[in-house]
């Protein structure tokens, strides 16, 4: 199978998304509303994310990582 470096299959994680995950932590309370750099591209593991204009969402690819 041919590994594309494409955003099929994008997820998008809110602020909101990202606390309900991770309610249980006590730090999670002190996360700005920003969760990126506005309008940067990252890579997690073998996947492109890209951040939103305002910084407070991401898409990234859903690759399998070898």
């Amino acid at each position: 199978m041919e590994n594309t470096n494409t955003l099929r299959h994008c997820h998008i994680m809110s602020r909101e998304a990202l606390l309900t995950a991770q309610s249980s932590c006590d730090s999670v309370n002190k996360l700005a509303s920003v969760v990126c750099e506005p309008n940067s591209k990252y890579l997690e593991d073998c996947n492109l994310c890209l951040c939103s204009p305002d910084g407070t969402t991401t898409a990234c690819s859903t690759l399998r990582c070898s």
